[in-house]
């Protein structure tokens, strides 16, 4: 909700999973059952007090730091694709393989280029048979 330190201050880190694939760390609240909820006035949708954006980046809470903000939608975008990415990544423990992956596909800076790498790495092994 507010500026923060999203790692620990030991020597181990936080998993990447534990800030993105839990909706609390990414400012859209936890279930109806963990927290109070609340209605905004003239509305009948009710929300985590600690809900501070919508799944389309519409803030719905003020948050008292200044200069603070919630993830806009680009940024909530990117990081819900972080369940699908782990079944590739999480081998990024082997920077040998990474290396060889960026030297013959490039970099993915969006969706669509990361789309691209993944074709064509499928459509290069299928070659290769």
């Amino acid at each position: 909700m507010n500026p923060m330190q999203p790692h620990t201050i030991t020597k181990e880190s936080r998993s990447c999973e534990s800030c993105h694939t839990i909706e609390k760390s990414l400012g859209l609240g936890v279930s109806p059952t963990a927290a109070p909820m609340v209605a905004p006035l003239n509305s009948k949708d009710f929300f985590s007090l600690e809900r501070i954006v919508d799944e389309a980046g519409v803030q719905i809470q003020e948050v008292s730091h200044p200069g603070a903000r919630p993830l806009n939608h680009g940024e909530l975008d990117l990081l819900s694709r972080f369940d699908v990415c782990l079944s590739c990544h999480k081998d990024m423990v082997y920077p040998s393989l990474w290396e060889q992956v960026t030297e013959d596909f490039g970099t993915a800076k969006t969706n669509k280029g990361h789309e691209h790498i993944i074709n064509s790495i499928l459509k290069n092994s299928v070659k290769k048979r």
